[in-house]
């Protein structure tokens, strides 16, 4: 009888980690495109940027253990692990599952993942950059942070495809308000134009394949 309690037991605890994926094994390597529900901060990043099949995505963050799952993430305390089960937890859909999709890397890039996560674990501790001025390794912002460490592990060479920052419209060359704002205690101008990456971006790299929904991100 204790046998088939403790049996019990275990399979309960099992069926609550993987009560979110019950079709999807996170691999090491996997990207967690996240649409976060941050109020302002997101909402700027939404504003600007298109996730996978016209998606809302804010964050990104990637799995680097399985066993147990943790994800490594540049967040506002820096660049840290985070156990999954509290990276899911953060924004939730209308059905209470995690606003988030897995991208994994198709089989010919695998082979950077193992020193590109190298290198990220290298970076835990830097401090966030919240300017998105690329900060040459020094700080890091989300998908800055997989940008570096995928260039790195690719013999230098640029792996994903920087971009123009944009913090209008499209329609004029007006900031946006929301980003007007969010830059002036920082005291500097909204790096319009600049070259760099962004989460939602990210996730639609032609080398990355998007292969499970936890819950429904938004859409524009």
């Amino acid at each position: 009888m204790q046998k088939i309690i403790k049996c019990f037991s275990i399979l309960f605890l099992v069926s609550i980690h993987y009560s979110y994926a019950a079709t999807y094994i996170p691999e090491s390597g996997d990207f967690l495109f996240q649409d976060l529900n941050c109020g302002s901060m997101c909402d700027s990043i939404d504003s600007v940027t298109r996730g996978y099949d016209n998606t809302y995505v804010s964050h990104v963050g990637m799995i680097i253990n399985t066993d147990p799952p943790e994800v490594i993430e540049a967040v506002s305390n820096g660049v840290e692990i985070t156990p999954l089960t509290k990276f899911l937890q953060r924004s939730l859909d209308s059905e209470s599952k995690p606003r988030v999709m897995v991208g994994r890397l198709k089989p010919a890039y695998k082979k950077l993942i193992p020193d590109a996560i190298s290198i990220a674990r290298e970076q835990i501790g830097k401090p966030y950059n919240s300017s998105f001025i690329p900060a040459r390794g020094e700080a890091f912002y989300c998908s800055e942070l997989f940008d570096y460490s995928f260039k790195a592990a690719n013999n230098n060479q640029p792996f994903f495809h920087p971009a123009p920052m944009n913090f209008t419209d499209g329609k004029s060359s007006k900031i946006l308000p929301l980003w007007q704002d969010y830059y002036k205690p920082l005291h500097i101008k909204a790096p319009q134009g600049v070259l760099g990456t962004n989460p939602g971006a990210m996730s639609r790299e032609s080398m990355i394949e998007i292969i499970y929904f936890y819950g429904k991100p938004r859409q524009h």
